[in-house]
């Protein structure tokens, strides 16, 4: 793969996950706080909501282990992996920051 065919998957790439986190405000941003979900499930475990973060990035990496598993009985997730990957690690971050 050539820088230039790089920079443009990335960018189609970035451009998808950008929808689909802007398309899950409803879902995930409950009275305009796109972080209620792990202030929210902070509170029902009585820990920080960078405590839920963990919890809920564990969840991730679950499924990724499942894609990669699923490979190797002929399932391809790739695709899928890679904008759930991407999307999911961006979210995660801006909590972080």
């Amino acid at each position: 793969m050539t820088n230039k065919e790089f920079e443009k998957v990335f960018d189609a790439t970035v451009a998808k996950c950008k929808g689909i986190l802007i398309s899950k405000n409803k879902e995930y941003a409950r009275g305009g706080d796109k972080l209620s979900n792990f202030k929210k499930a902070a509170g029902c475990q009585g820990i920080t909501p960078e405590q839920a973060l963990k919890g809920m990035w564990i969840k991730h990496i679950v499924s990724v282990c499942d894609y990669i598993d699923d490979q190797a009985s002929g399932i391809n997730h790739r695709r899928g992996m890679k904008r759930f990957l991407i999307a999911s690690t961006t979210f995660s971050c801006s909590k972080l920051l």
